[in-house]
């Protein structure tokens, strides 16, 4: 993902900075930020975005987090060459990150984030530029093209500054920091990242891509490098105060009331399913009716907001059905009154009759919501899988579509998005939603006619992709895959990397892969047209021009009615094999193309998203009485690899990355939070014990590093780190909590959905406190929730499992069972876990521990117990289906 600042971004009076709703208040309190107002100004760069002024908090979040696509100026062009003989080498060449090494030949004289470069600035009193940015990241290459490859601008940078590049996803904290501060100042943010900062490393000026050269659009790069270098000399002092009270505003913003003088219980109470239901409302009202999604272009999967959605409708399914609450007592039906909004007090009801009336009204309207939630879910989930963000051919999925259809993405695939993709159409699978569209001219649904856009068939393609390209012969999974390579065009673009290369495709050629007797019904499918099916709108290099990046606007059933006559096919199955071969013959002459980019690294937190999603893949799409199988697998191989390769005799990580080795970025909170949700699936799939006890390993160490015993929550980076400034969270200016639910879900949001999980799983770990605790990190970030819950759709999942309580199961027998198979593929959602009885778990989980004792000297395989409300246990059998007779 890049988003390419449209211009560049000054501290200029706080009425005109588009802020987060939480800092404005501060920053308006601050004199010393207008120190840059005399600094160049630079209006947008496409006038047709408006600026994010007066919306709704979501909305300018969506305009902080999205990319935003800048009027080319002249020179630019869009890629990066390659050159077999470096003229420069310089201190990146040294590291192991992949992001790094793609400037190790720059001619600008680089160091990597550390006390190097830190000593260097105080030493010669000079300004530090930082460049944050990734490997696959499409206009991170276009500003190291234009600027760091150029050498005037090199001369100019090395002269005038101390020039740090980091690797935003080996350093994420470095980045949240600075990133923080950029969107504060500006209203949005994105990569590459550019800050200028005092030797102190307090950031007083910074945007994200800036052009080369002065133009229509403003000072250019080298314009304002020479400009801050200049205020540096002259304002030396003005440049110092701003930088300090920078960091003051953004501390301050940081900091929460202490955990000492709020009420804790309160915070579960105050997130029930009511509360749920008007976020649920907030996202419907978001949803785009025509294509899916959740805002307007350019489009990302938002998948904390769907999961959120798709746990409100699981949750509403457990609710009684208005037919049925009749016979229910008056204490139950205050309680589903509760659920539903409906307030008998404020009705002034007290007769049962009246109060059933009421409920039966608002169960109605909550089943309706559950319904809406559902539909704009899987009508996104459905765009998605259509569209040309799914590699039809490669499989798996780009990072956004830079159009509101879906069509036309950026070319990039990162495997978080992969993982928590896999994870809804998972979700998708168990629900079984599948009703057909009204309209027979509709698009595709997930319908059994049209087998490719069935959840489950999307789930099996994103692992195909991951299990394929992404993994390491040992098991880890690798970050992701450029959207930049190189054409096979010919010689005269040998040496000049086009975004989409590896995939689109002239019609022409089209034809001739797929062979001329189908080739007019296959272009029909995937929507190739002579000309190119790519917008000019959205095709801003024209690196597209006359290309075709596949898409399916219609079903099997809809190609089998335009030509089942004319090419003699009376089937769908004909029709899907017929599709089928073409994909393999497409995907075969893809791979003799040359291939995009790999970053090769391994990081903690990614693979513990993909060990989480595979885990739920074996208990949803593995055949029922499969004890083991490719996606258990995968999850477990790569769990195996994190625990030999970055983790120490006591389960403690020692590095949150992976290439060659170990790297020397320290782990961080997501790095602990993804990995126990993984541990905590894969143990719960796969019944190995050993997993949950590693998991219950890392929550310790992850409460000893990152907790905030103040004001409760976790902060993302330890308070002091090995090897000084240069590995401590952002240089050990400032440590921050992260609670934002953006393109991956908050570590904080993770960590409450992780403890209340383990408070079920190993009670006899550290139990009561584990509820407590993930009650104190929702608390720590309370303002922020209760004004905005939109930002953080996660956690508010989490804080209704904490007060509702998680559905508790222990189950005795065969690993294989077909009975526990069908409890997991009934787990539509999160709040039930199911735990494994076994001897090993007298520590953990005693009662766990005692049933299998007991079956053992009983002879009992297959038992399945569950936890009543007034906290015992209680054997449950099946109906005929896989239904529980008793439903908790």
């Amino acid at each position: 993902m890049i988003t390419v600042a449209t211009r560049s971004l000054l501290l200029s009076p706080p009425s005109s900075i588009k802020l987060h709703p939480h800092l404005r208040p501060l920053l308006n309190q601050s004199s010393a930020l207008s120190i840059t107002s005399q600094f160049p100004s630079r209006g947008p760069a496409n006038p047709g975005l408006p600026p994010p002024t007066d919306r709704s908090f979501s909305t300018r979040l969506q305009f902080v987090t999205t990319p935003l696509f800048p009027t080319p100026s002249p020179h630019r062009t869009m890629s990066t060459s390659t050159s077999s003989s470096p003229r420069f080498t310089n201190r990146l060449a040294r590291e192991k990150s992949p992001y790094l090494l793609q400037h190790a030949h720059n001619p600008v004289n680089w160091y990597p984030w550390g006390e190097e470069a830190f000593a260097k600035a105080e030493r010669e009193n000079k300004l530090i530029f930082l460049s944050v940015g990734y490997s696959t990241c499409h206009w991170c290459h276009v500003m190291e093209h234009e600027s760091f490859e150029d050498e005037e601008t090199a001369r100019i940078m090395n002269e005038l500054y101390v020039n740090v590049k980091v690797d935003r996803e080996e350093r994420p904290t470095v980045d949240k920091m600075y990133m923080t501060f950029i969107q504060a100042t500006a209203g949005r943010g994105g990569w590459p990242m550019s800050v200028w900062l005092n030797p102190q490393l307090q950031p007083f000026y910074g945007g994200t891509y800036y052009p080369r050269d002065d133009g229509r659009h403003g000072p250019g790069f080298k314009s304002i490098l020479r400009h801050m270098s200049r205020a540096w000399t002259t304002e030396r002092e003005k440049v110092l105060e701003s930088g300090k009270e920078v960091m003051e505003v953004l501390e301050k913003a940081e900091k929460s009331p202490p955990l000492s003088s709020r009420n804790t219980s309160m915070i579960t109470s105050s997130f029930s399913l009511s509360t749920a239901s008007q976020l649920a409302t907030h996202y419907i009202d978001m949803h785009d009716p025509t294509w899916g999604g959740f805002g307007s272009a350019p489009k990302f999967p938002t998948p904390p907001i769907m999961y959120f959605l798709l746990d409100f409708c699981a949750r509403c399914d457990a609710l009684p059905k208005p037919e049925d609450v009749a016979n229910l007592p008056v204490k139950e039906l205050r309680a589903v009154a509760d659920k539903c909004s409906v307030n008998l007090e404020k009705k002034g009801l007290t007769e049962k009759q009246e109060i059933v009336e009421a409920v039966k009204e608002g169960l109605e309207e909550m089943h309706e919501k559950k319904e809406m939630a559902k539909s704009v879910t899987l009508d996104t989930l459905k765009n998605i899988a259509a569209g040309g963000i799914h590699d039809h051919v490669g499989n798996g999925f780009h990072r956004y579509s830079v159009d509101k259809e879906w069509h036309v993405p950026h070319f990039e695939k990162m495997l978080y998005d992969q993982a928590q993709l896999l994870d809804l159409y998972l979700t998708a699978t168990v629900l079984d939603y599948t009703s057909p569209p009204t309209d027979p001219s509709a698009r595709p649904a997930f319908l059994p006619t049209d087998p490719a856009f069935h959840p489950s068939a999307v789930a099996r393609d994103i692992v195909t992709y991951v299990s394929r390209d992404l993994q390491h012969p040992d098991g880890g999974f690798y970050c992701g895959e450029d959207a930049d390579s190189l054409p096979s065009a010919g010689p005269a673009d040998a040496a000049v990397k086009k975004e989409g290369a590896f995939c689109v495709w002239e019609a022409e050629e089209f034809n001739k892969v797929v062979g001329e007797e189908y080739a007019e019904m296959l272009r029909w499918f995937f929507d190739v047209r002579p000309t190119g099916n790519v917008p000019k709108s959205v095709d801003h290099q024209g690196e597209l021009k006359g290309q075709n990046v596949l898409r399916v606007l219609r079903t099997p059933a809809m190609v089998l009615e335009k030509f089942g006559d004319k090419l003699n096919l009376g089937t769908i199955s004909q029709i899907t094999d017929i599709i089928a071969d073409a994909k393999r013959k497409l995907w075969e002459v893809r791979l003799g193309r040359p291939k995009p980019h790999k970053d090769d690294k391994i990081l903690v937190a990614w693979n513990g998203l993909m060990i989480a999603s595979l885990a739920r893949a074996h208990c949803v799409l593995a055949p029922l009485d499969a004890e083991r199988s490719e996606f258990l697998d995968l999850a477990t191989k790569a769990a195996e690899f994190i625990r030999a390769r970055l983790s120490d005799d006591s389960g403690k990580l020692i590095s949150r990355v992976y290439r060659e080795g170990p790297g020397t970025a320290p782990a961080v909170a997501d790095d602990y939070a993804f990995l126990v949700r993984g541990l905590l699936e894969l143990y719960q799939a796969g019944g190995d014990v050993s997993w949950l006890e590693w998991a219950v390993q890392l929550q310790h160490v992850m409460d000893e590093k990152f907790w905030d015993p103040v004001a409760g929550g976790y902060f993302s980076g330890a308070k002091e780190a090995e090897g000084g400034r240069g590995q401590a969270e952002g240089g050990g200016l400032l440590r921050m909590k992260e609670d934002y639910d953006g393109a991956e879900p908050s570590p904080n949001s993770v960590a409450a959905h992780n403890l209340v999980r383990l408070a079920a799983l190993a009670p006899g770990a550290d139990g009561g406190p584990y509820l407590q605790r993930a009650r104190e990190t929702a608390m720590s970030g309370l303002e922020k929730l209760l004004r905005y819950p939109q930002t953080m759709p996660f956690m508010v999942t989490a804080l209704m499992d904490a007060g509702d309580g998680l559905k508790e199961y222990i189950y005795h027998g065969d690993r294989s069972s077909n009975i526990r198979k069908l409890l997991h593929r009934n787990r539509c959602s999160t709040y039930t876990t199911i735990t494994v009885a076994d001897s090993r778990l007298s520590r953990l989980h005693p009662e766990a521990a005692r049933i299998a004792e007991q079956a053992t000297e009983r002879e009992r395989d297959g038992d399945l117990y569950a936890r009543a409300k007034d906290g015992s246990w209680e054997r449950v059998e099946w109906k005929e289906g896989g239904t529980l007779v008793l439903r908790l």
